[in-house]
């Protein structure tokens, strides 16, 4: 576990995290923008640093910065400083969480699997 101080918190790493239990108390999540931790993340309204590395992940990071319920932070350009600078930004300013919370609404919007399934049976 990291050090205490008022300035920063603990850290403290696992194994496993039980992801959407997490979300529903964060108030951001720094992720590699994947596609399932992006809507998991958007479907509790929570604003994100997408640090994409590989596949379709530069591709889904630049939409959540299109979005605007994030920022998208290339790998060649991530450093302590500009990390922190940009977790400042997200939980100072609201419109990160506006937007996120406006796409968690959208997606709630959509049905769901129960959808999914009615086009599914529609189709065949």
């Amino acid at each position: 576990m990291g050090a205490l101080s008022p300035s920063r918190p603990p850290i403290k790493v696992v194994k496993y995290a039980p992801q959407l239990e997490l979300l529903q108390k964060a108030s951001l999540n720094i992720t590699h923008a994947g596609l399932n931790t992006t809507l998991e993340s958007l479907s509790y309204g929570v604003p994100m640093v997408a640090i994409p590395v590989t596949d379709d992940q530069p591709g889904v990071a630049a939409r959540i910065a299109w979005s605007g319920a994030g920022e998208f932070v290339p790998l060649s350009r991530l450093s302590v400083p500009s990390l922190r600078e940009t977790i400042k930004r997200l939980c100072t300013q609201q419109s990160y969480k506006q937007n996120a919370t406006r796409l968690q609404e959208a997606i709630e919007g959509t049905g769901g699997v129960s959808r999914a399934a009615d086009i599914v049976e529609q189709a065949v």
